[in-house]
């Protein structure tokens, strides 16, 4: 009985959202009285500490740096920073025709193992830096990257590839560059939204992104209409909303959609936000 109570009341102070946001209670925020019972209460639920996503039950708890990779004709080298908030799997670049090897975690040899048909390690929390190897008879078309992972440099014989192309697929090619007409960084926008009459009001912006030039980090906004309260965001990029309504997008060139859906606290905002508020590059 007592166990259900706690559980119940620092479940509800931790998990659940604000009613004027979408963000659970931060761990420091919690009362005194209740901050020893939290790992306790929680312990069944290992993502419930991590960031909070602006969707229903998502989290996220390994966030990777730009990766850096230099090949060549005889093989290549990986390097890539990480912040765990807790102890995940972290996928490696390469796949089963290409094996990263010789993987080391902070300068140690680190266990690689397969999840899902992706080869990757198992780390604790904390920051990490991540090297490995690669060895082939000749440079191959290509080296899948993870999905997770939004911003890449490439090396290639020595030369810096300022305009790396890759697939949505997630492989990086090796043997085929972009044209000049796709060397410019250009940034294109198409914003649309759509009201949605229920209780609470709902507003959906969907936002069309095309994209050329380098990989590189954009920051977009405001996404996010006054006295709106977010509920999901879904991206083909890595994305995240922030504090002030801006999107932050890791972009590389192609075309790409996110979606952001918000919720109305107070009905009549709308009537003069919609059509004033406007996306562009922050």
């Amino acid at each position: 009985m007592i166990h259900r109570l706690v559980l119940n009341l620092v479940a509800l102070l931790v998990g659940a959202p604000f009613l004027a946001s979408a963000d659970p209670l931060p761990r420091n925020l919690v009362p005194e009285q209740l901050e020893d019972w939290i790992d306790w209460a929680l312990w069944e639920d290992e993502k419930a500490m991590c960031t909070r996503l602006y969707g229903a039950d998502e989290t996220r708890c390994a966030w990777p740096s730009r990766l850096e990779l230099r090949v060549d004709d005889g093989g290549g080298e990986f390097e890539q920073g990480w912040q765990l908030e807790r102890e995940s799997f972290v996928p490696l670049p390469g796949d089963a025709r290409r094996r990263p090897l010789d993987v080391r975690v902070d300068g140690n040899l680190a266990i690689v193992h397969q999840r899902e048909g992706r080869h990757g390690v198992t780390l604790g929390a904390g920051s990490h830096v991540l090297r490995g190897k690669f060895e082939w008879g000749e440079l191959p078309e290509a080296v899948r990257i993870p999905s997770e992972t939004g911003l890449v440099s490439l090396e290639l014989r020595g030369d810096e590839i300022a305009f790396p192309h890759r697939d949505e697929a997630g492989n990086i090619y090796l043997q085929k560059r972009l044209g000049e007409e796709d060397s410019t960084n250009r940034l294109d926008l198409v914003v649309q939204r759509r009201i949605i009459d229920e209780v609470p009001l709902l507003v959906l912006t969907q936002v069309e992104v095309r994209v050329s030039g380098r990989n590189r980090e954009e920051l977009l906004g405001p996404a996010l209409l006054e006295g709106l309260v977010p509920m999901s965001l879904h991206a083909s990029l890595p994305a995240r909303l922030e504090q002030d309504g801006k999107l932050r997008v890791q972009v590389r060139p192609g075309s790409w959609t996110l979606r952001l859906l918000a919720r109305d606290v107070w009905t009549h905002i709308l009537s003069g936000s919609v059509g004033r508020a406007g996306l562009g590059r922050g």
